[in-house]
């Protein structure tokens, strides 16, 4: 809530110095950051929960999926975005890889919910939260 707040103020210095349409091209920027973001947790999420990582070993790899993203950006922002935008169907094939990779989570989960427990896993949770 605190950056949503620090970006709508930022926004608002940016309507009153360069005018309606630049800060409109920023707030748009801005929430599709926040929308990439919100994804990359989701990409994480499939990708540590499909290798079974132990949470430091998470943590670590969340680090270093951070340090690639910020460099990725450095170079995107350099010159690669005008080569992407030229590819026109990209975006038609992303989106088809998102939806593949929501449907592949949502089978996981529904296989995990249904996996039967073994008694000694039932026996040790029951046995911490008694």
């Amino acid at each position: 809530l605190v950056w949503i707040l620090a970006g709508a103020l930022y926004n608002l210095v940016i309507l009153t110095r360069l005018g309606a349409i630049s800060a409109n091209d920023w707030l748009t920027g801005y929430w599709l950051e926040f929308i990439f973001s919100i994804e990359n947790v989701f990409i994480f999420q499939v990708v540590s929960q499909t290798f079974r990582m132990p949470w430091d070993q998470a943590q670590k790899a969340l680090v270093v999926v951070v340090c690639c993203q910020i460099i990725f950006q450095m170079v995107f922002y350099v010159g690669l975005a005008e080569l992407l935008i030229s590819i026109w169907v990209l975006p038609y094939l992303l989106g088809v890889w998102l939806i593949w990779v929501a449907f592949h989570t949502l089978k996981d989960d529904d296989l995990c919910a249904e996996a039967p427990s073994s008694p000694a896993a039932e026996e040790a949770v029951t046995g911490r939260l008694t």
